[in-house]
Parts: structure tokens; C-alpha cells; sequence
């Protein structure tokens, strides 16, 4: 096949993959059907008598609730404890959320259209206390593990560059201490090979910060291919990888990453850790095709969303099992 039929070939499976994507995401929000609820009833903590209960404690996992049963809890943020367990459920309904340091993001539709999203700032119980707008539908939040940074990413229309109907994706960077934006990765000088390297067709999504405050990863998609970028926030300077990476997440030790690439005829999402100091790339045991940013248990295995449920993988060896039914957007409140 020629190069440059090739890369539209590899663009429209991209760009195809992205608006199946969206098109979930959003049946899923307006969606009423009881399809199988979570592990037990959860314990609601609503009032200002419950405002300690809501405060998730250090090893719990923090998540949004996809329970059908309950009647005004699917999507609002919960949390169990270590180990499993009831959970509780004690913030606002989300299309995201992800929660880190005593910080957490909430994103949802706002507009009348729902073409805006709508980003509020939580506090440790999980209390909104800022909120902003950004245009798009919610896709990807992060939050860094010292919980100063964070990261929004949103589907968006309307770039010059974008076929009618298609999307593109959109990613900001946020003070989480202030509740604002800081930066936006369209701004950012971007080096390949260490050249420049810049085209007006730029997607960035799917960050996941570093321990120092100041690196981070991303996802850059660009004439048909995606590519692991490294960011300098203070330099406003990113760096590409390598090719074929989306949606990273660093594991707690800073020594390796998970993230999802296209494998196969025709083409799948799997997911696969890299370990950057070596360069050496492994598979993980999950064999279906998944589309979300992992989050990491603890070195050792990663946390992910299958349909309507989140699910254990082992890095190497093992199997993958069930770890939660009805939720997704995982976080693991680890204790720094």
C-alpha cells in the first residue's frame, strides 16, 4: 500500500475509533436502563453530619459509580476502602472524576447543547468549592500525586484542520491549588528527533504527571500517527517517545508505563508497559480490546474499565479478574 494511502488509512481508523468513543460516552450519561448494579448498597453520606465520612482515607479507591439499582447515584463519585468493601458515596455525578492528594475533578456537560464542559474543583470530602467551563465533552482527567496539578482533556469540534463531523481533542493543564487553567498543550513547543516539529493537525490527550511537579506524558496524534510525548511544564516544551502510544499512566515508582496501542488486523487497542530507562515494551495479559487510561493498584498491576466494570491485570503473568462491578474512573488514594 502506498505511504500516503497508508497514513488516511491509518487517520480514518483513528478518527473512526475516536467518534465511536464519544457516541459510548454519551449514551452512556443519558442512559436509564438497569443493566446490573454494584457489589451491595451503597451507604450515602449526604448531609454536613456525614462531611468526615466522605473523606476518603489513605489505601482507598476512589471511583464513579455506575450503580443502576439506586435510584440518583450512577455517576457520582464513591470511594471504598482498601482491600474492597462497601463504598460510600459521597460526591457530586460526573462523566469523569479522578482524585489524588486530598484533590479531586469532577467533569461534566454544561451548555445547552452539552457542547461545554463543566469542571469543578473538589476538596478532600469531595466537596465542589471552584468550577469552570472549558468547551467540549469530557474525556480524560488527572490529577498529579501531590495534587497541584491537574489535567482536563475534552472532545472538540471546529478546528480548521477536521473533516465535517469528526473530532478532535483539546487538553489543559490546571492549577489545582487555585482552581484555574494554567496552560494548554496546543501552546507547547513539541521536538521529534530533536527537531521541531509542528503541524496544525496537533491532538494531545491522556496526561499523567510525574513525582517532581514538573514532568509529565501525553498523548500527540498527528497525520495519522499517535505518539508517547514527554512534557517540561516549567519550558512549556514537549518531546516525542515513540510512535504508536495513547493514554499513558506512570506507575507509583516513576520506572514504567501503561498505556494502549493499535495492534492487529483490523486494528485493537492493547495495552502494553514500557519502561523508558530500557526502552523495552511488554504486553499485558489483557487480551480484549480496551479503551481508557489505566491506573495503577500498585507496581505490580493496573486498574481499568471493561464495559461497565473495573478490572485487575497483572503486569506479567496471571491472569485479568474483576475487580469492581459498576464503576469506572478509578483512583487509588495512595498515602504520601
Amino acid at each position: 500500500m502506498p505511504e500516503a494511502a497508508a497514513t488516511r488509512d491509518r487517520r480514518g481508523v483513528w478518527f473512526a475509533l475516536l467518534v465511536a468513543v464519544c457516541a459510548v460516552v454519551a449514551a452512556a450519561s443519558v442512559s436509564i436502563s438497569a443493566l446490573h448494579g454494584a457489589g451491595g448498597a451503597p451507604q450515602a453520606h449526604d448531609g454536613p453530619a456525614g462531611r468526615r465520612a466522605q473523606t476518603p482515607p489513605p489505601g482507598a479507591l476512589v471511583f464513579r459509580t455506575l450503580d443502576r439499582v439506586h435510584e440518583g447515584r450512577y455517576g457520582r463519585i464513591a470511594w471504598a476502602p482498601a482491600g474492597g468493601g462497601r463504598p460510600v458515596v459521597g460526591g457530586p455525578a460526573c462523566e469523569r472524576t479522578y482524585y489524588a492528594a486530598g484533590r479531586g475533578l469532577c467533569l461534566s456537560r454544561a451548555g445547552a447543547v452539552g457542547a461545554s464542559v463543566r469542571v469543578r474543583f473538589l476538596d478532600e470530602g469531595l466537596a465542589p468549592w471552584r468550577e469552570l467551563t472549558l468547551p467540549g465533552i469530557p474525556s480524560r482527567a488527572r490529577i498529579s500525586p501531590d495534587g497541584r496539578l491537574g489535567a482536563v482533556t475534552a472532545f472538540v469540534t471546529g478546528h480548521s484542520y477536521a473533516d465535517p463531523g469528526t473530532f478532535s481533542t483539546r487538553t489543559t493543564i490546571l492549577d489545582m491549588t487555585r482552581g484555574r487553567r494554567l496552560a494548554d498543550l496546543e501552546d507547547f513547543e513539541v521536538t521529534r528527533d530533536g527537531e521541531p516539529f509542528r503541524s496544525i493537525d496537533f491532538n494531545f490527550w491522556g496526561v499523567t504527571f510525574a513525582e517532581d511537579g514538573n514532568t509529565f506524558y501525553a498523548t500527540l496524534a498527528s497525520g495519522g500517527d499517535t505518539y508517547l510525548v514527554r512534557g517540561d511544564l516549567r519550558g512549556r516544551r514537549l518531546e516525542t517517545v515513540r510512535r504508536n502510544a495513547e493514554c499513558p499512566s506512570l506507575s507509583p515508582d516513576g520506572t514504567r508505563l501503561v498505556y494502549k496501542k493499535l495492534v492487529g488486523s483490523p486494528p485493537a487497542w492493547r495495552y502494553h508497559v514500557l519502561e523508558p530507562a530500557t526502552g523495552i515494551e511488554t504486553p499485558l495479559p489483557e487480551k480484549r480490546a480496551v479503551d481508557d487510561q489505566a491506573e495503577w493498584l500498585d507496581d505490580g498491576h493496573v486498574l481499568y474499565r471493561v464495559e461497565e466494570d473495573i478490572w485487575e491485570s497483572p503486569v506479567t503473568g496471571g491472569r485479568p479478574r474483576l475487580y469492581r462491578r459498576s464503576a469506572d474512573s478509578p483512583a487509588l488514594l495512595r498515602d504520601n
